[in-house]
């Protein structure tokens, strides 16, 4: 099992991850109000000429996008898919997918357990 992380830096790409997610058959997908570092500061702070202060970005306009695949090698489907909806990762700005292996999972939709990839 993986799970994976889709950070997206515009509101407006989160229903078309969704959607490609969707097509790709990934289910128990949670959408997050997330916000980067440099939109944190350059919101709260308090000193006038703070270089980060006028970046524009409203707090809620990044989204984080999580879920379990069963299969790890789906990753790669999932990022074409992604591509094929308008959502390219590679291009800069856009965001960032991570993966990481899944020891252990408990829950009212608990995946299948199979063999972990994180020992393979």
């Amino acid at each position: 099992m993986e799970f994976v992380l889709i950070i997206l830096n515009e509101q407006s790409e989160v229903e078309k991850a969704l959607s490609a997610l969707s097509k790709s058959d990934v289910s128990g997908v949670t959408v997050y109000d997330s916000e980067s570092l440099g939109q944190y500061l350059g919101e709260t702070s308090d000193q006038p000429n703070d270089p980060l202060k006028p970046i524009g970005i409203s707090r809620t306009a990044c989204k984080t996008i999580a879920a379990v695949l069963q299969d790890g090698e789906r990753f790669a489907e999932i990022d074409k898919r992604l591509k094929k909806n308008g959502v390219n990762l590679e291009e800069p700005g856009v965001g960032e997918m991570i993966s990481l292996p899944v020891r252990e999972f408990v829950g009212a939709s608990t995946p299948k357990r199979g063999k972990s990839t994180a020992n393979a």
